[in-house]
């Protein structure tokens, strides 16, 4: 998780994620979509990695969307 940036995304309607690691590896980024809910919002989301090493969300996100 260091070196250049590249052209991932966290979300199909994200962009400009940064990562980081607190104990958990974590992706940051805000919505850049015109259809997606969250447009010019921030937004974290828990990543793992995949067999080839790719960045992915994570199974276990520890924030629950609002009821």
């Amino acid at each position: 998780m260091s070196g250049p940036a590249t052209r991932t995304r966290a979300h199909r309607a994200a962009a400009a994620a940064t990562c980081f690691r607190d104990g958990r590896r974590w992706r940051t980024f805000f919505g850049n979509d015109d259809q997606t809910p969250f447009r010019e919002k921030p937004g974290l989301i828990a990543i793992a990695f995949d067999k080839a090493g790719r960045v992915v969300a994570s199974r276990d996100q520890p924030f629950k969307p609002f009821a």
